[in-house]
């Protein structure tokens, strides 16, 4: 009995550490960090407020702006930014200087810890006006779905065939109160848009003819512009645009960093 309970206790430690060697080394021999940091188009730790980190494409030209009241909280040594009904504030990005080129792609990425399900559109991120499927408009938005309890992308064009809409949890109702990486890629197909939680790929679509986004509009961060002027619920951190899709090992590994900090 006691030597059957050694070798299963040997087994679970040789688990563990296969498990630890997993989630610190898997995918670092494919992901160059250096380019990764060269072609971020914007991105935001809240560490300096909303001034956009210097090392990316857009620098200060893409520098925050608030209207109406937002919050700051720290957790973890790690500055966050707060959008509720009782503030009822929104950042909005200058990023209508600097396209959104997709000749490769874009993705578009965030750490978000959601408080409500009570929201329908509990925005994340918009550019460019929405009519929710009742018209055709050029815009990006990724929102959280309270009434479904799921995180959704809907990136359109101007007619129909120009259409992409994915929506999707990790397996698992989205739980309140809970980090979760989000990333949403548009591949350089300008065609096929994937959706990723916590490092997992869990939904993606097509469109029937590439997508252009070469929207004029300012980018928005806790509100949208459209047809119902949704706000937010919610707590982002780590906001970044690349200028390219990203693969899924660099997804992974960026995951695998980020939740060291906010798990």
């Amino acid at each position: 009995m006691i030597k059957m309970v050694i070798i299963v206790l040997i087994l679970i430690g040789t688990s563990s550490l296969i498990s630890f060697y997993f989630m610190n080394n898997t995918f670092s021999g494919d992901v160059d960090f250096t380019k990764m940091e060269k072609n971020r188009i914007i991105f935001f730790d809240f560490e300096n407020n909303l001034k956009n980190d210097p090392t990316t494409i857009c620098k200060s030209k893409c520098d925050g702006i608030i209207n109406g009241k937002i919050k700051y909280v720290n957790s973890n040594d790690q500055n966050s930014i707060t959008f509720n009904d009782e503030h009822e504030g929104w950042v909005e990005i200058p990023l209508d200087e600097i396209k959104i080129q997709n000749k490769n792609g874009v993705s578009i990425s965030f750490w978000i810890n959601v408080h409500t399900h009570e929201m329908r559109h509990n925005m994340i991120y918009n550019k460019g006006p929405v009519g929710w499927g009742s018209s055709y408009l050029k815009s990006i938005n990724g929102l959280y779905e309270g009434d479904l309890k799921k995180f959704q992308a809907l990136w359109t064009g101007n007619n129909v065939k120009q259409y992409l809409n994915i929506i999707c949890d990790d397996g698992q109702e989205i739980k309140l109160d809970k980090w979760y990486y989000v990333v949403h890629v548009l591949e350089n197909d300008q065609s096929t848009l994937r959706q990723f939680i916590n490092g997992k790929e869990y939904c993606n679509t097509k469109s029937k003819i590439p997508i252009n986004f070469e929207i004029e509009n300012n980018l928005i961060l806790g509100k949208v512009v459209g047809t119902y002027n949704d706000k937010s619920n919610l707590t982002i951190d780590d906001f970044a645009i690349h200028n390219y899709a990203l693969n899924k090992n660099e997804i992974q590994r960026n995951f695998m960093i980020g939740y060291n900090i906010f798990k």
